[in-house]
């Protein structure tokens, strides 16, 4: 796989359901999807928090 870099700005968007809980979504952009191989039928990923920065990666690859 090509060793791309990608620098897209975004925001997080929360929801808070009837009883409370409060969830958060990150939109990410479908190039990024492509790059990293997901489908949906493919589409279980890892996250990884190092560093202060929230690492996305397709699951298996660790």
């Amino acid at each position: 796989m090509d060793n791309m870099k990608f620098l897209t700005k975004g925001k997080i968007n929360f929801n808070t359901s009837g009883s409370g809980s409060v969830s958060a979504k990150l939109l990410i952009p479908v190039d990024i999807i492509k790059f990293l191989e997901i489908t949906e039928n493919d589409r279980n990923i890892d996250f990884i928090l190092k560093d202060g920065s929230i690492i996305i990666q397709k699951r298996g690859l660790i």
